[in-house]
């Protein structure tokens, strides 16, 4: 972590977006855990009606039989733990019916492997049930996780930007919710000072060319565990779990010379950066940064008023004034 007071979690703002399958350490380590204890589970349960139900003499079925009935236990059994334990995003929707189905196939497969155990020699009727079986398990996994699949591929569409690839506010909203209350996170504030004299100057397509060289530079401070978010139309949302907001700052007024498309007197952003704990609306932790990023907008009208009249504000300047903006949206 880049030197933050306190001490913040460790967390990934990404991954708590839209995602089919979580790949943090943490995450994967909760999920291969579970997997673990249930098919240890399931292994001892079958181990033991084996062991006290055959009786003596009975029928001991073919070892690929049971092979194979064995691996047909595990797709449903890992979709029920993925889904259980967080690595597979499902809809809060979807999830009570998602482990519901994956449980039931699960239980399912393994009666199935169970009636192998302690079934008669009747190869012919066990090899009809095995290719019923496999048509049962390959149908509704792939059906879940192509599922899973989908909603993410409109889920992901739906919460970005096309212009820029960033997150939108809907997707900014959906990730900031899902923090633990409490959790500390930078944010940042930018907005672009001349877009539309911009646009009105050279067009909408130098307009583009602007906010896509933005959206590069907030990659790069966003990093891989931050968000960055196209909040408006001229107006972008930093979230940084690992920046102090003096950090943040200082980052962004160092990107702010490296955009090179100018078009006027002003800084090409203004800037406001707030820590911020998880738990209220995005909208109402964002306040503090807002108010930080008008005044520096503020003070860089000024400095240019000042700069244009030789250093001298007389009744005669042309001085301009901030533009009120009207209140933000949740």
């Amino acid at each position: 972590m880049k030197g933050v007071a306190g001490g913040r979690a460790r967390i990934n703002l990404q991954l708590s977006g839209s995602v089919p399958l979580a790949t943090d350490r943490g995450t994967l380590v909760r999920a291969a855990a579970a997997f673990s204890i249930a098919a240890a589970f399931l292994a001892l349960l079958l181990l033991a009606l084996h062991h006290f139900f055959t009786p003596e003499g009975a029928h001991h079925p073919a070892g690929w039989m049971l092979t194979l009935r064995s691996l047909f236990v595990l797709p449903p059994l890992v979709l029920f733990t993925a889904v259980t334990a967080g690595v597979a995003f499902v809809p809060r929707r979807m999830r009570v019916g998602a482990m519901a189905t994956t449980f039931g196939v699960t239980l399912w497969m393994a009666y199935e492997l169970a009636a192998v155990l302690f079934a008669g020699p009747d190869t012919r009727g066990l090899t009809v049930e095995l290719g019923i079986d496999f048509l049962v398990v390959a149908g509704i996994t792939s059906y879940l996780y192509g599922g899973l699949l989908e909603h993410y591929s409109l889920t992901s569409r739906a919460e970005h930007d096309p212009l820029t690839g960033l997150f939108n506010r809907d997707g900014a909203n959906r990730a900031w919710d899902a923090l633990a209350p409490g959790t500390r996170v930078t944010l940042a504030i930018v907005d672009l000072n001349e877009l539309k004299v911009l646009n009105d100057r050279h067009g909408h397509g130098a307009g583009d060319d602007l906010l896509l060289a933005c959206a590069a530079e907030l990659r790069q401070i966003r990093g891989c565990t931050g968000l960055a978010v196209r909040w408006g139309g001229d107006e972008f949302l930093l979230a940084l779990p690992e920046h102090t907001p003096e950090e943040a700052r200082v980052q962004l007024e160092q990107a702010a010379t490296r955009i090179t498309i100018g078009f006027g007197e002003l800084p090409v952003w203004s800037v406001g950066t707030a820590g911020a704990a998880a738990g209220p609306t995005l909208h109402e932790a964002m306040k503090p940064a807002d108010a930080d990023m008008y005044r520096h907008k503020a003070e860089q009208y000024l400095n240019a008023d000042l700069l244009r009249d030789g250093g001298a504000i007389s009744g005669g300047s042309t001085r301009r004034s901030v533009p009120p903006r009207p209140e933000r949206g949740s």
